[in-house]
């Protein structure tokens, strides 16, 4: 293993803080905006507009992102993505406070919003696998802290802060957002520049060549094609067994509304734990074999929160989940940072995001069909029947590519 340097450890430091702070904002973004879209109409295909808005660009804007990231500097990117979203969260702060909010004003800024998180996460990464200079253990336990920063932000503890600032002034959430915006720019800004790029390694295709040249590298690599083919299903297994967990935890746990916020809680809190320490878990087992480890665990949550009554287990068997989601993340990211050539890297990222996040609404239509025609814990049998078979059959191609190190070029 490649020692850190101790001026790259110090510019990491930075970076985690970056993410930290830019991810509280996040969380409390997603807890403010349906209060302030709900404040302003009891319409449910209003409030669902804001949150369409907020996702369109994962499907729209991702491809296009990380074909343009790949050929800007990537520190730059980071800066004025923050800057970008600081000035569109004290726009809408602005807006609620003067009385002038609208629904179509909150989903566009709800959009602007996640146009900016995309530039600024597939910059990020770039950034992450230059300063660890794609040392495979310094690479997962950086990408292990960014996760558990990024988890503790957005998941544990931004939602309440939102909710509790929104109740105290519905403006102050947007407000205290922008300002975390402008603290992540601040402390990226102190992150070196891009080292210069020759001619050589500048992008020159046209947009949408550029794209498919990214896609199509990765249909011809075959650890990470499987991969992604892993996170399609698992994004949608996924989606499908939380879109109506909250109605199984209520009629079939018996779980009170304010059970239910603390289940998801630890389930955040085991993502937090296991991000911590994946750095050492792959560096033991390798990214490959802790996939295999961390699909498994999958399918173990889901069957054992489809097979008990019983809230406790539930809740532990969510944090297992959870868990394994985090620590999937870190191999799955680490794989594909060491793996993918530099100047390919932003166009690899976003078509596994594409890919990716377009499963997830299919799998939450998926698992509301199910619950309707087969009752509510059909949608968790399901993902975790379907985890198990992708588990047998991607198992031995992974595993075979781990022992005759394939895993090292497409």
């Amino acid at each position: 293993m490649t020692a850190v340097r101790p001026a790259a450890a110090r510019r990491l430091r930075s970076l985690y803080a970056a993410v930290g702070v830019s991810s509280l904002g996040d969380g409390m973004f997603a807890a403010a905006v349906p209060l302030a879209t709900a404040v302003l109409t009891r319409d449910p295909s209003a409030v669902a507009l804001v949150g369409a808005a907020e996702m369109l660009p994962w499907l729209v804007v991702t491809p296009f992102a990380g074909a343009l990231v790949d050929r800007w500097p990537h520190r730059a990117t980071m800066i004025i993505s923050d800057a970008a979203r600081a000035v569109c969260m004290a726009a809408l702060a602005v807006m609620i406070a003067a009385g002038w909010a609208s629904v179509p004003a909150l989903a566009v800024i709800a959009a602007s919003a996640m146009v900016g998180y995309t530039f600024h996460n597939i910059a990020q990464q770039h950034v992450v696998a230059d300063l660890t200079e794609r040392d495979p253990a310094t690479l997962h336990t950086a990408n292990g802290r960014i996760g558990a920063a990024f988890s503790a932000g957005r998941s544990l503890t931004g939602p309440p802060a939102g909710s509790a600032l929104f109740a105290w002034l519905a403006w102050s959430p947007f407000a205290v957002n922008a300002a975390t915006f402008a603290a992540s720019a601040a402390l990226v800004a102190t992150l070196p520049p891009d080292e210069p790029r020759t001619d050589a390694d500048r992008v020159r295709e046209p947009l949408l060549r550029s794209i498919a040249s990214g896609a199509g590298w990765l249909a011809r690599h075959r650890v990470l094609r499987l991969l992604c083919a892993l996170v399609i299903v698992g994004n949608l297994m996924y989606a499908a067994a939380l879109s109506t967990l909250v109605l199984y935890a209520q009629d079939v746990l018996k779980v009170s509304t304010a059970a239910y916020g603390f289940m998801l809680s630890a389930g955040a809190v085991g993502s937090i734990a296991i991000n911590l320490v994946a750095g050492p878990i792959i560096k033991r087992l390798g990214e490959l074999r802790t996939q295999m480890i961390v699909m498994a665990a999958q399918v173990i949550a889901w069957l054992t929160i489809a097979a008990t009554t019983h809230a406790v287990v539930a809740a532990a068997a969510l944090t297992l989940a959870y868990a394994g989601t985090g620590l999937g993340g870190v191999a799955i990211v680490g794989a594909r940072q060491r793996l993918t050539p530099p100047d390919l890297l932003g166009r690899v990222v976003s078509a596994f995001r594409t890919f990716g996040t377009g499963a997830s609404p299919l799998g939450a239509v998926l698992g509301g069909v199910l619950a309707l025609r087969f009752g509510l814990a059909a949608p968790l049998w399901a993902a975790g029947i379907a985890l198990a078979v992708a588990t047998l059959v991607a198992a031995p191609v992974l595993l075979r590519a781990t022992d005759s190190d394939h895993n090292a070029a497409p």
